[in-house]
């Protein structure tokens, strides 16, 4: 049998505490699904503490361009870089094939860098 409730009368609401949700996985779908799944809060979004961190393509690039700039690699070349995935594309032009392994080797020693293509490199002419 229910209460009986008066006209009117406004009674209290239950309290609950909120329901905390489980962690759930995350895992990219697509050309990046070979990525590690990084555990994440359900309700907050973020990493958890003990998830790897897999570095942004855009942070990739940006080390690159400092590396092969720090080497002095792009003095005597026009080179420009972009990464997917973890994979980075050289292209543009250099002096010579030994620049060519030079430029990559460069770019393959950067923390995160999955794989180097040097295909879009072309020798520039004297």
């Amino acid at each position: 049998m229910s209460p009986t409730v008066a006209q009117n009368e406004v009674l209290p609401m239950p309290t609950r505490k909120p329901a905390v949700a489980d962690p759930v996985e995350v895992v990219a779908a697509g050309a990046g699904a070979d990525k590690v799944p990084m555990s994440v809060s359900a309700l907050t979004g973020a990493p958890d503490a003990g998830a790897p961190i897999v570095a942004s393509d855009s942070k990739i690039t940006t080390d690159v361009k400092s590396a092969i700039a720090s080497e002095g690699l792009a003095s005597d070349s026009s080179i420009a870089v972009s990464t997917i995935d973890g994979v980075v594309a050289l292209s543009g032009s250099v002096r010579s094939q030994s620049a060519i392994d030079q430029v990559k080797d460069v770019a393959a020693k950067v923390k995160d860098v999955k794989g180097v293509d040097t295909s879009g490199l072309i020798l520039a002419s004297l």
